[in-house]
């Protein structure tokens, strides 16, 4: 059709049609087509590789030490090879069956309990984790608000790690600082 309507036009008689015809991809490559594409992208990248590693030698970067390696000079050294992973001692057996569900509430005895029973234990959970949640939350309260009028001298600065691994508190009664490493009072004890 586009053809057609070319061809009526007597200026583009003599003219190449190419700019107004579509350009279709073709979607199904053959074996060497696709071989040639994935060399010249390993080419590409290979170039890409040799000029970064270039720029890295002409202009070195003064806050890199002199024993780190930069990742384009550990890139073509690994081009070629896998990474090895460390092999596991062979087992002939497998690893054991892990427990259906039924197979829990049978031990924990959940399995017998009627269903309003069920409910109620779960809705005994749910409501012991908010109370938690809800102290947590009242502690932290109280202790913000102690901090607050606390002298800067006193207080000092915790960390979050500090903070999970031991579960600290503070001597003022609530969780060790604001949970963000903000100030909090220097005497910590455990309740």
């Amino acid at each position: 059709m586009i053809r057609r309507e070319l061809a009526k036009d007597p200026k583009l008689a003599n003219e190449s049609w190419d700019r107004f015809l579509p350009q279709f991809r073709k979607r199904h490559l053959t074996s060497a087509q696709k071989s040639a594409k994935k060399r010249t992208e390993r080419e590409a990248k290979a170039e890409v590789e040799v000029r970064v590693a270039e720029h890295a030698a002409a202009h070195p970067n003064p806050y890199v030490t002199a024993g780190a390696s930069t990742s384009a000079g550990d890139a073509g050294d690994e081009e070629g090879k896998k990474k090895e992973r460390k092999k596991k001692p062979y087992t002939p057996f497998p690893p054991p069956q892990q427990p259906r569900k039924v197979d829990i509430q049978l031990e924990t005895g959940e399995y017998f309990l009627k269903p309003h029973e069920k409910q109620a234990r779960e809705d005994a959970k749910r409501r012991q984790k908010v109370r938690d949640h809800c102290s947590l939350i009242h502690r932290r309260h109280i202790h913000r608000r102690v901090c607050v009028f606390s002298s800067p001298a006193s207080r000092g600065y915790c960390s979050k790690e500090s903070r999970t691994s031991r579960g600290i508190y503070c001597a003022s009664g609530g969780s060790c600082a604001d949970y963000r490493g903000e100030a909090c009072c220097e005497e910590e004890e455990t309740p």
